[in-house]
């Protein structure tokens, strides 16, 4: 069973302020297919400042740069399609 409880914020993979985990159901079969946690309003503070101070570099970036991330991620999804269908 798959189980991601942590949070990826600034860089780096964290464990929410609070453990509180949700069982998530698969609907063809109603069985527990994974659990995952829910983050809390401290958990959204710590990822909406890092956002904030990413956004200035980040905007700072020339688009042709921006675009080519941008690209690189699309043709990583396109890769990984059947992986997303699954998920």
């Amino acid at each position: 069973m798959l189980e991601r409880k942590e949070f990826y914020i600034d860089g780096a993979w964290v464990a929410p302020e609070m453990p509180n985990d949700l069982n998530v159901i698969d609907p063809s079969s109603e069985e527990v297919c994974a659990v995952i946690s829910l983050g809390g309003q401290g958990d959204t503070d710590k990822a909406v400042a890092a956002a904030r101070a990413a956004f200035p570099g980040w905007s700072e970036t020339p688009m042709a740069d921006r675009i080519a991330l941008l690209r690189r991620l699309y043709d990583i999804y396109g890769r990984r399609q059947a992986d997303m269908g699954e998920a």
